[in-house]
């Protein structure tokens, strides 16, 4: 049976964010999930950067990979990591004015400022507002747990967008990478594609 991957980028980049990591898995079949892949045959891994892993939980796959991904990134309360209330509602409104600054920050934070271009950039105000929002109240936690299938979790010590201590509290174990930033799945690729080879082999059996 074949194997292959589906890719589910984080806020506001688009495909071109997988180009080296598909070219690293270039031995397995890769789709995106913004083209509504037909699932219905083989077997099938979700690759989630950020905010894209939890769009993959409700898919019928085989197993999943989060890169500097969550199901929760706001602190629900005072005892739990994340960011806080406070802090998005700061980002949401100055989006809302100048979405450009914002996003500019938000790059340089994730360590990928250099490399952005217009394919790698997916930009819609309404749609980034709306996930913006989203991120605020989301808590798929359950979801997760309930998962039958295959988790491998992949997450950088120096992510200054989703902290080491919040993979920590979103899975029961990460594979991690001491300086890879929030866009490690893009600039180290190969890293990453090493650790999804040793899990597909050891952990899937595949």
């Amino acid at each position: 049976m074949s194997l292959g991957f589906v890719f589910s980028p984080g806020w506001s980049f688009g495909p071109d964010f997988f180009k080296p990591l598909a070219k690293a898995l270039s031995g397995y079949r890769c789709v995106y999930l913004e083209d509504k892949p037909d699932l219905s045959s083989g077997t099938w891994i979700g690759i989630g950067h950020s905010l894209g892993f939890s769009r993959l939980l409700s898919l019928p796959l085989q197993g999943f990979i989060s890169l500097s991904g969550f199901v929760r990134f706001c602190a629900h309360s005072p005892s739990q990591a994340g960011t806080a209330i406070r802090v998005m509602d700061r980002m949401i409104a100055k989006f809302e004015i100048d979405p450009k600054a914002v996003l500019e920050t938000f790059y340089k934070q994730a360590a990928l400022e250099k490399p952005l271009t217009d394919p790698f950039i997916r930009f819609n105000k309404g749609q980034l507002l709306e996930d913006l929002e989203f991120m605020k109240k989301m808590d798929f936690t359950s979801e997760l747990r309930a998962l039958n299938a295959t988790v491998l979790s992949l997450a950088a010590k120096d992510d200054l967008i989703v902290p080491f201590a919040l993979s920590q509290e979103n899975f029961e174990s990460s594979i991690v990478l001491e300086k890879g930033g929030h866009g490690m799945g893009y600039t180290h690729a190969d890293w990453c594609a090493n650790k999804i080879k040793n899990w597909i082999i050891n952990d899937l059996n595949f």
